[in-house]
């Protein structure tokens, strides 16, 4: 069956409570693993031996990928509700019928959502992020979650848990698992027809845990099923078991009916310019000469101080805005920065501006409203 989807109003109570989780991105940083299974299994089904080389090198030259913290700066555009009536029917029956009492003492979304959501506690059943494509979105919608279809790589086995579809409560974890539709990487600048930034896509569902096996030793990566007498596994985070090995929960199931994909998220992210560390990362990731210039040195210390200031409506900060605004243009006349470097200083500005403008906030209530229309 087809899925429909209706687009959620601000308004509502559901997405205000998904707009406040995915602002809590800012507060829990989270670096994926170095040699992640999915990412491996994914270059050897596409690269044969060649691609895997190629992949595991790369993830250990360069960075992790990582995100959250301050200087990210999330856009949630819309939150869509999916309706595939024949996927509910088959995930309340497990609900209702196969599914055992919710064995652990931990419950992992906000109290607040089990009102909002109406999420029946007894049986353990949870609102958790699966992040993926936006076309990968659109198959699991129609024909739901698929555990069978998690692949095997004889290096990193099936994952940290076993084979089964995974699935987190932080979104900062989720968002490592989701990629560009067109080019399928983490980070990127690729853009939809009508020149927004290509969106990311988190799928919020419904996954009904029951009886719960505790993993803290991610020593079952091998493992073809669900421990017998278990409905599903979840890695406990160290934040709940410092002696665990997993720096998140996580959470897998064996039987795909055991999920059903409720929200589909659409959200952009970049580097927060005003915050210092992450304007730095942005100014290199532009190519600035390794030894920065004094017109950049000073910028970075306007920049520090706008992180610093506490009231975003006073006039000491709107001039520290104006400030470095003229500061990046100054930037672009000093000789020691090339012409080709300029990427990093012209979405200062026009980050800057847009504030002035009053056409992106500070806060989701006020984010960017006017959603790319190329999405699906």
């Amino acid at each position: 069956m087809t899925a429909n989807y209706t687009q959620l109003n601000r308004d509502s109570d559901e997405f205000k409570a998904i707009a406040k989780e995915l602002q809590k991105s800012t507060d829990h940083r989270k670096k994926a693993m170095r040699f992640e299974p999915a990412y491996l299994n994914k270059a050897a089904r596409k690269g044969g031996v060649g691609g895997l080389l190629k992949t595991l090198y790369s993830m250990v030259t360069t960075d992790q990928k990582e995100f959250g913290g301050d200087d990210e700066q999330v856009i949630l555009h819309k939150v869509e509700k999916i309706d595939n009536q024949d996927l509910r029917t088959a995930y309340e029956q497990e609900v209702n019928t196969k599914v055992s009492t919710y064995s652990l003492n931990h419950h992992y979304n906000p109290d607040s959502w089990k009102t909002t959501f109406s999420l029946n506690t007894e049986k353990g059943e949870h609102m958790l992020f699966h992040g993926t494509s936006n076309s990968i979105s659109n198959l699991i919608s129609d024909t739901g979650f698929k555990p069978e279809l998690c692949t095997y790589n004889k290096f990193s086995g099936y994952g940290s848990l076993g084979k089964g579809t995974y699935f987190t409560d932080e979104f900062s974890k989720n968002a490592t698992f989701s990629s560009c539709d067109k080019c399928g990487q983490f980070r990127c600048s690729c853009q939809t027809e009508d020149g927004q930034p290509a969106p990311r896509i988190a799928l919020l569902s419904r996954v009904v845990l029951g009886n719960a096996y505790k993993d803290t030793t991610k020593n079952r990566k091998y493992s073809k099923n669900i421990i017998n007498g278990y409905d599903s596994s979840v890695g406990i985070s160290k934040k709940l078991d410092p002696k665990s090995k997993f720096n998140s929960s996580e959470f897998i199931i064996g039987k795909g009916s055991r999920a059903y994909p409720q929200y589909k998220i659409y959200y952009t992210f970049n580097k927060n310019l005003l915050n210092l560390r992450g304007w730095k990362k942005e100014s290199k990731i532009s190519n600035f000469r390794h030894r920065r210039p004094r017109s950049l040195r000073r910028l970075d210390a306007t920049i520090s101080k706008i992180q610093k200031h506490q009231d975003k409506n006073s006039k000491e900060y709107k001039t520290l805005l104006e400030k470095a605004k003229e500061q990046a243009k100054d930037c672009k006349t000093d000789k020691k920065v090339s012409s080709k470097r300029y990427g990093a200083l012209d979405k200062l500005i026009k980050k800057i501006d847009s504030i002035n403008n009053k056409q992106a906030g500070l806060d989701y209530d006020n984010e960017v409203k006017n959603t790319p229309t190329s999405m699906r």
